[in-house]
């Protein structure tokens, strides 16, 4: 029986079918592009790393420089009344980047940083306690310095009547704390003088009786500007008298500044010297004799499919000269002739970039409050182009999401990390707390990346600290998973406390074992 058996055995074929071999192969190819994969994403995880901590070091030294910098201030006689280190330098006590950063996200939501001057002595003076320096620290440095002087041994001062000047410059809002900086020389001081309003309107009436007559000037005067009248060609009424500066001597300058009085773009416009001459082109300087014009008003002209496509052909070219002489015709930019869905003009030169034509057809009135121009500010986004964003927003195209939109303006500019777009959106009334189809707030993703600044901006616009998305996901919960996650591809979580550490975070089987299959495998091998 046992010799059956062994005959059995030896005559079974042992050897692993193609297919499975090929199974096996993909398998093992899968894994290895896995950690190609891991192996890539970790190496720029490094690079990424690497370029904050030198930002993070020059941060640290630039604001050493400001909290060593010292204010004297003067007074109207040039003595020295004052003198302080003013700015409000705030040092966080956390073990980590991740702590400081959680700690950033509770304090950005300090109703005190929104308190005016007068609130601010109101808390001084209730409490008896100087103020902290992080309700200080996003404030502008001319209000840290009235700040700071109001609470001196001189104050308090007037708030509002207050002015200081710096090497002859009023200091206002929009100063930054590099300009303090870059007038304090090598000593690291710099001399503000002060003066009420009161004090400068008394001074200027004292010099007024005092001042000599201005002497004329016996040269004539040279007239740089230039006045042209527009009639319209067909009635003979006259419409306006246009005023050319120095410098502007062509017809299209003239065209310009018809447009509000006619209600008509300059592409619609045809100036003639003459009502019997041929009209005078775009570009075309005006004659030094030239006083008056004749006006025709021209219509859009119904287009055909082949004139949108050249229109979209010429966009798509970035072909500017092309695109001007074909709203020349005139031609709308908005209107259509194909029945299929393709993209506006608007919509396709924001999506090239090509910000010269994206300017010219604003200038033809295209739409961006159309629903089919709507895409071209998330294109613009997109392709982080700031200027065509700021034409956009000028011309009142909606930050607002749309209904077939996937995610919001805002979180689309988070996630590019382009914040100087974000400011811009924000500016122009985009709401923080709007949510995307996953109910994810445009917080949500700020705290999925390793910076503070869009944090501290949302929060600055009352975006909503509480905000949980549809998982349930809250802020602090996203923040710390990406962290982790940061953590994990970097090597730096390896072992049963990375797959305890996820599963910590996010309270699901799911997502555990996907996290942890790198530290069962490093079980495997301690095993």
């Amino acid at each position: 029986m046992s010799d059956d058996m062994d005959d059995d055995f030896r005559r079974a074929d042992h050897s692993i079918g193609s297919a499975d071999q090929a199974n096996y192969q993909d398998d093992f190819d899968d894994w290895d592009w896995l950690e190609q994969e891991m192996q890539r994403e970790a190496e720029e995880n490094e690079r990424e790393r690497e370029a904050w901590n030198k930002e993070m070091e020059r941060q640290i030294a630039y604001s050493k420089r400001l909290a060593n910098m010292t204010v004297k201030y003067m007074n109207s006689k040039s003595q020295e009344i004052h003198a302080s280190k003013p700015y409000p330098s705030c040092q966080l006590d956390c073990g980590s980047f991740r702590e400081a950063w959680l700690e950033t996200l509770h304090e950005g939501n300090n109703p005190d940083r929104y308190l005016s001057l007068h609130q601010l002595r109101d808390r001084r003076q209730t409490t008896k306690k100087p103020l902290r320096a992080e309700i200080l620290q996003h404030r502008s440095p001319r209000e840290v310095l009235l700040h700071d002087l109001d609470s001196s041994r001189i104050g308090p001062i007037s708030l509002d009547a207050t002015e200081l000047t710096l090497d002859g410059q009023i200091i206002t809002d929009s100063w930054s704390w590099s300009d303090l900086l870059q007038r304090s020389g090598s000593n690291r001081t710099v001399h503000v003088h002060i003066a009420s309003t009161a004090d400068k309107q008394a001074a200027d009436q004292s010099t007024q009786p005092s001042q000599s007559p201005a002497k004329q000037d016996p040269r004539p005067m040279v007239l740089s500007s230039k006045t042209v009248t527009i009639y319209m060609a067909a009635s003979g009424n006259k419409i306006a008298d246009i005023e050319l500066g120095e410098g502007q001597r062509r017809v299209q300058d003239v065209a310009i500044q018809l447009q509000p009085q006619v209600n008509a773009t300059r592409f619609q416009q045809r100036l003639l010297p003459d009502e019997d001459r041929d009209e005078l082109h775009g570009r075309q300087l005006l004659d030094s004799d030239t006083n008056q014009l004749f006006l025709i008003l021209l219509p859009y002209i119904d287009i055909c499919q082949n004139d949108e496509a050249e229109l979209l052909d010429a966009i798509e070219e970035g072909n500017t000269t092309k695109v001007e002489a074909i709203l020349h015709r005139p031609q709308h930019p908005d209107q259509t002739a194909c029945q299929d869905y393709q993209p506006t003009a608007l919509v396709l030169a924001a999506h090239n970039n090509h910000t010269d034509i994206v300017d010219l057809l604003l200038e033809a009135r295209a739409d961006v409050a159309r629903r089919s121009n709507s895409r071209a500010l998330l294109e613009a986004i997109w392709n982080e182009n700031l200027p065509v964003t700021e034409m956009l927003l000028a011309a009142r195209a909606t930050p607002h999401p749309q209904p077939e939109d996937e995610s919001t303006p805002l979180q689309e500019a988070v996630v590019a990390q382009n914040w100087d777009i974000m400011s811009l959106l924000l500016e122009a009334g985009a709401r923080p707390n709007d949510r995307d189809q996953e109910g994810n707030t445009a917080l949500h993703f700020a705290c999925d990346q390793p910076y503070i600044q869009p944090v501290l901006t949302l929060l600055q616009y009352r975006a909503n600290l509480e905000a949980t998305n549809d998982d349930g996901e809250t802020l602090t919960a996203v923040a710390q998973a990406a962290a982790a996650m940061r953590d994990l591809v970097l090597g730096t979580c390896r072992g049963p406390s990375a797959r305890h550490n996820m599963s910590g975070i996010r309270e699901s089987s799911d997502t555990d074992e996907e996290n942890s299959w790198e530290c069962e495998s490093q079980e495997d091998e301690d095993d």
